[in-house]
């Protein structure tokens, strides 16, 4: 598998297609920064693919192609802020996204449902490195390449979403 820089060095080369692998890396992150901002499954999927032809445009102007990922996070939370611009009544932010659950129905549970909506209150930079790690599946060094912030604090910044989600959660649950 080839690295990101010599992913876009390839693209940047004229094949086109390999940007794919890039798309297929970054999803996951790229979907999960716009839930993270809009609270929202669909308006995020129409930023996500927003953000991905926003960088095959832009990828030219990548000074450093090893930082594609934290480049196309950017990308994503600057799209997602230019989306609630864009169209602020068309927007229901704080809805419950329909995201696959364990169930046979592909609906959350209950206590889905309510770990998820504490998920969705928390500060932005939290819930941004809650959505990265625990939904799109990130190690604490690739959120920190992605945001541009050290190992350290994005740890801190979990621990701190965790124990805000604790007490919530233990404030609903009877």
């Amino acid at each position: 598998m080839r690295s990101d820089a010599e992913t876009v060095e390839v693209v940047l080369a004229g094949q086109r297609e390999a940007f794919a692998d890039l798309v297929r890396r970054y999803e996951g992150a790229v979907h999960a920064v716009a839930m993270g901002v809009l609270c929202n499954h669909h308006a995020a999927q129409d930023v996500c693919q927003e953000t991905f032809v926003a960088a095959y445009k832009g990828l030219a102007t990548l000074r450093q192609p090893s930082s594609f990922g934290s480049w196309i996070v950017r990308i994503a939370r600057n799209q997602a802020l230019i989306f609630i611009q864009r169209k602020p009544t068309e927007q229901p932010l704080g809805e419950l996204p329909e995201v696959p659950a364990h169930q046979g129905n592909g609906r959350l549970d209950e206590s889905a449902q309510h770990l998820l909506a504490a998920v969705m209150e928390l500060p932005v930079h939290e819930r941004a490195v809650v959505m990265l790690r625990y939904f799109a599946g990130h190690s604490l060094e690739q959120i920190s390449e992605m945001t541009g912030r050290s190992v350290g604090t994005i740890g801190a910044q979990l621990h701190r979403a965790r124990a805000r989600l604790r007490e919530r959660i233990e404030g609903v649950t009877p």
